[in-house]
């Protein structure tokens, strides 16, 4: 009896701890302490009339939406979003919203986010999501129309808060690279490559990395320069120019 007390408080301290977090960002405060001087959030709105944040950064036709992953803010993808941007694109990472106990919504906040960045001028459009922000980017995949032109999965799970990459990956035709650790208890090479091969995409990619590293610690890891550079290749090669 007394484990299952235990386990039921530390789950409602654990729901509302991260809550407090993405209420205190709620006006973006915590994300508009890590900008840069030159850097400036962007509002958009989802089809449920949630009020979202981005910002967008870089120039160019071939855009990028960053989600992050389910403990962070769009700051956890700041540094990676500058160097795309130096790169030459135009990347809007973007903050999602903590929603407990139900479907995280977060494909219908990527949609959005494609969405707005299309306006802003991308002519086409690579989803990166990390860890349940992977998982999301999957999902939204097989929604958002016109379709992207492709997805990375950093670390992303096959089942997460509702969201069933694994389903979403047997229905999508969209370029797919997933990228995971050997060890990772999220999503580790066994379950990578079960999604790999769940894909019917017919470009399709798969890097596993040594370690456990999870998420956007993989971009800082041992293997990062070489994961970045599998992501900046992915995308070059599934962007458009305008026109």
């Amino acid at each position: 009896m007394w484990p299952a007390i235990t386990s039921a408080v530390m789950l409602v301290v654990l729901v509302f701890s991260t809550a407090a977090a993405y209420l205190y960002d709620v006006y973006g405060i915590r994300t508009r302490a890590c900008l840069g001087s030159q850097e400036h959030t962007s509002q958009f709105t989802a089809d449920d009339g949630t009020h979202l944040l981005g910002v967008l950064i870089g120039r160019g036709p071939s855009g990028v939406v960053l989600a992050h992953q389910s403990d962070q803010t769009l700051c956890g993808w700041l540094p990676f979003a500058r160097h795309l941007a130096a790169k030459g694109f135009r990347v809007f990472p973007v903050d999602l919203p903590f929603r407990p106990f139900q479907n995280a919504g977060w494909d219908r906040d990527l949609e959005a986010a494609v969405d707005y960045l299309r306006r802003a001028g991308a002519a086409s459009v690579v989803l990166i999501g990390a860890s349940m922000g992977g998982a999301a980017a999957m999902v939204a995949a097989t929604e958002i129309s016109p379709p992207v032109d492709g997805v990375v999965n950093l670390s992303g799970e096959r089942r997460v808060s509702g969201l069933d990459a694994d389903s979403a990956v047997r229905r999508s035709a969209v370029p797919l690279l997933i990228i995971a650790s050997d060890s990772d208890r999220y999503l580790n090479a066994h379950e990578a490559r079960a999604l790999y091969s769940e894909s019917v995409a017919s470009e399709k990619q798969l890097q596993v990395v040594p370690g456990s590293a999870h998420g956007t610690s993989i971009l800082d890891g041992p293997e990062g320069a070489s994961v970045r550079d599998r992501i900046i290749g992915f995308v070059l090669s599934h962007s458009r120019p305008a026109g």
